[in-house]
């Protein structure tokens, strides 16, 4: 099931939870439901330019992108190989903890799978003492005005627990044309899948496929060149900051039924093109809190996210005048 908000060819849209008539974000809307509706503890789904984090945003869940090659991919249908990772669901951050330490090592049968050649940092950062990036210049991005105004919300109830923070701007990086040569490349990928995995395509997902065979290798070779501008970028901004702070969403979940929004995966994008970790922490509203920090660094984004959501829960707390 391809695209960010959860609608299948042919056996419609997986259902929200929580909020009837709203999309429940994709393409891993299954995993997502099941988990917040309580019918699994974790779950996994794929991440290729935010397909675990989106969901798991819209249904108010954890979601976490691991390094690429830490999890292996070896039997998940290949959308891009470059960009594709096992995403984790869950509840609860210290069962997502376990279910990386359960996933993660080397496999053989996946040609990305890696001997620890990039070992996953100890969760030892002291948050006031973080070097902060904050998402600068979100509405370029495509976000609305209701998400901004809760990602500055966030950033205000957070800004204690943390040390200095940064502005970073990433619209000059071009985000919505890098993830549209991923999603060439993308395409030519699932182009090459045998034919009878491919029948019953639905007319969208052919379209792609024609659009696919209709470029040449350079094209494909230019938009690989493109990708590693995302890369470069990632090396240099994690050498001056330790964590990178922005919604995980432009926009909250649409109506079931809406045209798909184009700029939806835009913010997620990011830590796919560049190679990086990504954790979504549940914001009300269907919304998300990113933290994507360098490759390795997934148990130290798990452990500030469980300082960060332990601050934000009281806050809203004290919002609603809970005593307790």
């Amino acid at each position: 099931m391809l695209g960010t908000t959860g609608a299948h060819p042919s056996f419609g849209h997986v259902p929200h939870p929580v909020q009837p008539g709203r999309a429940a974000g994709g393409s891993s809307a299954g995993s997502a439901v099941a988990v917040a509706a309580g019918l699994a503890s974790v779950a996994i789904g794929t991440d290729t330019l935010g397909s675990t984090r989106i969901p798991a945003a819209f249904c108010g869940v954890f979601g976490l992108r691991p390094t690429p090659g830490e999890v292996s991919c070896h039997g998940i249908v290949p959308a891009l190989p470059r960009l594709d990772t096992v995403g984790l669901l869950s509840r609860s951050l210290d069962d997502l903890a376990v279910l990386l330490a359960v996933l993660r090592g080397h496999d053989p049968a996946d040609p990305r799978s890696r001997r620890r050649q990039v070992p996953l940092a100890p969760p030892d950062w002291e948050p006031r003492g973080l070097r902060c990036g904050v998402l600068a210049d979100a509405a370029q991005l495509g976000t609305e005005p209701a998400v901004v105004e809760r990602f500055e919300a966030d950033l205000a109830a957070v800004r204690t627990a943390l040390g200095k923070l940064e502005a970073i701007p990433l619209a000059g990086l071009e985000l919505p044309r890098l993830r549209r040569q991923a999603l060439l490349m993308m395409e030519a990928q699932l182009a090459c899948l045998p034919a009878a995995e491919l029948e019953g395509a639905s007319a969208r997902l052919n379209t792609m496929l024609e659009f696919a065979r209709s470029r040449s290798a350079v094209h494909y070779a230019l938009a690989d060149r493109a990708l590693d501008t995302a890369v470069v970028e990632a090396r240099r901004l994690f050498e001056r900051t330790d964590v990178l702070l922005l919604p995980t969403v432009t926009q909250e979940p649409p109506p079931l039924g809406a045209e798909e929004p184009s700029h939806l995966a835009n913010l997620c994008s990011f830590a796919s093109l560049a190679g990086c970790p990504a954790l979504s922490l549940p914001r009300p509203g269907g919304l998300g809190l990113s933290l994507v920090g360098p490759p390795g660094s997934d148990l130290r984004l798990l452990e500030l996210g469980e300082i960060l959501a332990a601050v934000l829960d009281g806050a809203a707390d004290t919002e609603q005048g809970d005593p307790g």
